[in-house]
């Protein structure tokens, strides 16, 4: 099997370390959960897995597995404009409450 990757800048305990992060956040998600706070974790966790993407990408080998981290990369970067806009969108209606 061809090594496709050259190395990550991310090891494999911070990747873990993101995923457990995941999983806590779902759980959070229960009645009497405040959105606008859920909205920012979400931003967050998109923020960080952008970078895992990019990351990844730059030191991947492969032209197809490239691809596939960057397509990754701008799918995170197309959830960070949509939350941004919807946290913008609730704090402005909060504040106006």
């Amino acid at each position: 099997m061809p090594d496709v990757f050259i190395g990550t800048r991310l090891d494999d305990e911070e990747l873990w370390t993101e995923i457990e992060e995941a999983k806590r956040f779902h759980v959070l998600i229960v009645p009497g959960f405040n959105l606008l706070d859920g909205l920012e974790k979400m931003l967050e966790l998109e923020r960080r897995f952008e970078r895992v993407h990019l990351d990844t990408s730059v030191k991947v080998t492969e032209p197809s597995l490239k691809k596939l981290f960057l397509d990754l990369m701008k799918g995170d970067q197309a959830h960070i404009l949509v939350l941004t806009e919807l946290i913008n969108s609730l704090g402005e209606k909060v504040k106006a409450e």
